[in-house]
């Protein structure tokens, strides 16, 4: 029993694999179902290890270094990148989010280094990953709960990769008008935004707009069927405004 229960995980493995192979056109959507999928497998298992562990990663650190001096990045920690690596350590169908040039300059040479040889069973092999800005690490982008899991992993879940801050609107500063807004984002399956609302409104129009502007550009992990829900308030002051750190002081919501 053991043994068949072992050949047709390798099964799930190879069949994920030639799912990716015929795919003509891959979305995000699919190749990160696809890497989750594939993630649980001994073979998955494997392969992340040594992408985990640096294994072909090397210029990682190199590029956000180059690219955060090109392109300075702020309110961001982390970014997901997938694609799909091939024989030889090529990779195809790669994609990133947030979506910043940034990002897109790191991805620009992320694609050009050698991944670690596929294993022998496989013709393809869907990847996800999130990469820690200021180390360059790899890790499961995937989130991990249920809904018994404990409010610390929800709010580990539900914590941003990216969290841009609201631009205080010109015409509201010439008004001189401030206000405190609590924005209600709610995220699903690719860690962006699927529903974004002012739950209580600053009292200016323009405030509210900017706020949710802001909140639509937020990214989180991936969740793969099931919606989280965070609440930020956002405090527009003539004095500060957002950028002591607005994006700190979000908190999940109760009872996802």
């Amino acid at each position: 029993m053991r043994r068949l229960s072992v050949v047709c995980v390798a099964c799930v493995a190879m069949t994920v694999a030639a799912a990716v192979v015929k795919a003509s056109d891959l979305t995000i959507e699919t190749v990160l179902a696809q890497a989750s999928a594939i993630n649980g497998t001994p073979a998955g298992k494997q392969y992340n290890a040594m992408l985990y562990a640096g294994t072909g990663m090397d210029n990682t650190k190199a590029s956000i270094l180059l690219c955060a001096s090109l392109y300075p990045q702020e309110d961001m920690e982390g970014m997901v990148v997938s694609g799909v690596v091939f024989p030889g350590g090529i990779m195809r169908h790669a994609r990133v989010l947030p979506d910043t040039p940034f990002t897109q300059c790191f991805m620009r040479r992320f694609v050009n280094q050698q991944f670690p040889p596929l294993p022998v069973t496989m013709e393809a092999f869907p990847l996800a990953l999130v990469i820690d800005l200021s180390t360059g690490h790899a890790s499961d982008p995937f989130t991990s709960f249920t809904k018994k899991s404990s409010r610390d992993a929800v709010t580990k879940a539900s914590a941003p990769l990216y969290a841009p801050r609201p631009v205080y609107p010109k015409g509201a500063m010439t008004d001189r008008v401030t206000g405190n807004a609590m924005v209600l984002i709610v995220f699903g399956n690719l860690g962006t935004p699927v529903d974004v609302r002012v739950e209580k409104s600053s009292g200016d129009a323009r405030l509210d707009a900017a706020a949710l502007y802001a909140a639509r550009h937020w990214v989180f992990r991936p969740t793969l069927g099931r919606q989280l829900s965070v609440r930020v308030p956002i405090s527009f002051d003539l004095r500060h405004s957002c950028a002591d750190g607005c994006a700190k002081a979000w908190e999940p919501v109760d009872d996802q």
